[in-house]
């Protein structure tokens, strides 16, 4: 059998296989429609001959990590984005008691203010 020509859809399709079964040279070859021996030299060594095509196992790890690394922005977008709420909330709680006891030092002055001009009107 004759060399297989490398090119991008076939590395692709390498890659496909291994995310399917990561290690499994077999698979990969199968899904890619290469022999065992090229999905086992991409798996490790990767085209040398080709910058884009670095050693599979390498590409599966950097996405894993990226994978992580866009997981743990998110769940820190998250907890900043719940810290704000719960301060806006706590904001919202010291208002509202300071305008409740605003409401209630009013109506004690305004009570005050009818008893006098109640006792002004009970004694005239």
């Amino acid at each position: 059998m004759g060399r297989r020509r490398l090119t991008q859809e076939l590395y692709d399709r390498l890659v496909e296989g291994y995310r399917e079964s990561p290690g499994n040279h077999a698979h990969a070859a199968r899904i890619a429609g290469c022999g065992w021996k090229l999905a086992k030299r991409s798996w490790e060594d990767g085209w040398k001959e080709y910058t884009y095509a670095i050693p599979i196992k390498d590409q599966l790890q950097a996405d894993k990590e990226g994978a992580r690394l866009q997981r743990s922005r998110i769940l820190e977008e998250e907890r900043t984005k719940k810290s704000e709420e719960r301060e806006e909330a706590r904001k919202d709680a010291i208002q509202a008691r300071s305008q409740e006891a605003q409401a209630a030092q009013r109506a004690g002055v305004n009570a005050l203010a009818m008893a006098n001009i109640i006792g002004k009107i009970v004694l005239a």
